[in-house]
């Protein structure tokens, strides 16, 4: 996985967004700053007819 920069931006996500809280919790706890998790994960997103690229 690459290296992430502490600074930028970041939207980790998951199918239903458990995982993704887990691992902003994380990240935040190394220091890293702005993330943003998408609550609901991807079910939501698409669910709330959001845009999708498989």
């Amino acid at each position: 996985m690459p290296q992430r920069q502490p600074q930028r931006p970041g939207q980790p996500i998951c199918r239903s967004g458990s995982r993704s809280a887990q691992a902003s919790r994380v990240l935040s706890d190394g220091g890293h700053r702005n993330l943003y998790n998408v609550d609901g994960g991807m079910l939501a997103w698409e669910a709330a007819g959001l845009p999708i690229t498989r």
